[in-house]
């Protein structure tokens, strides 16, 4: 394993290098060339999150280095603001993209974000702005694991793991949303990326981790 750790480190320097700073905090460029960042600065898929997740790989390897650690209180510190007035839940970029990324970082404001979820919660799951009309219905919920109930459910069981008040309760609403979304097939429970009651166009079959049945 020793071989490999060379090339780590040097793709790992390299990440650090593309780092940049504005008054709002940290962001890294999610292509060579982008100058400025854009709305998707914070989340887990194309933003700082995702540092988090490298960042605590790489503390399972060795201690942080004093930039490393600087940077990652940058992270939380820019992650941690917004929470109270965000409307987004996903995993990719919403509150749960922020859980995740707060509990790999081992930093506080976990509660803060599970509470807001708490708040946001409908009978039937949460609003999410990805997916409507046209080929869905106004108000549409989503199952999968990345931008529907089901990563919420995931970042809640997470916080529960450690110990963050208000999340088995979210875990448990989260559930119950799902098996309440679940269609009954031949082949056993199915929930696709969007719930059939929604649809106004066919099922477009995504088995996959990201979107569909295996995530769930």
């Amino acid at each position: 394993m020793d071989s490999y750790l060379p090339v780590a480190e040097d793709a790992w320097r390299w990440v650090l290098a593309q780092v940049r700073y504005d008054d709002a905090g940290p962001w890294i460029p999610q292509h060579p060339g982008v100058t400025e960042p854009d709305a998707y600065r914070d989340g887990m898929y194309a933003g700082i999150g995702g540092l988090a997740h490298a960042l605590a790989e790489v503390r399972a390897t060795r201690g942080w280095t004093g930039p490393e650690q600087s940077l990652a209180d940058a992270v939380a510190e820019r992650l941690v603001a917004p929470v109270a007035e965000q409307t987004t839940y996903d995993f990719f970029d919403g509150l749960g993209s922020t859980i995740g990324a707060l509990l790999a970082l081992g930093a506080p404001g976990s509660e803060a974000a599970v509470a807001r979820l708490l708040a946001l919660a409908e009978d039937d799951g949460w609003p999410q702005g990805y997916v409507g009309p046209p080929s869905s219905l106004p108000g549409t919920r989503l199952n999968d694991a990345t931008l529907g109930t089901a990563s919420v459910l995931l970042s809640a069981v997470w916080a529960h793991r450690n110990g963050v008040p208000g999340a088995s309760e979210l875990a448990a609403h989260a559930a119950g949303v799902l098996l309440a979304e679940a269609e009954q097939r031949e082949t056993g429970p199915h929930w696709p990326f969007v719930p059939a009651r929604f649809r106004t166009r066919p099922e477009v079959q995504m088995p996959n981790w990201s979107h569909g049945q295996a995530g769930v």
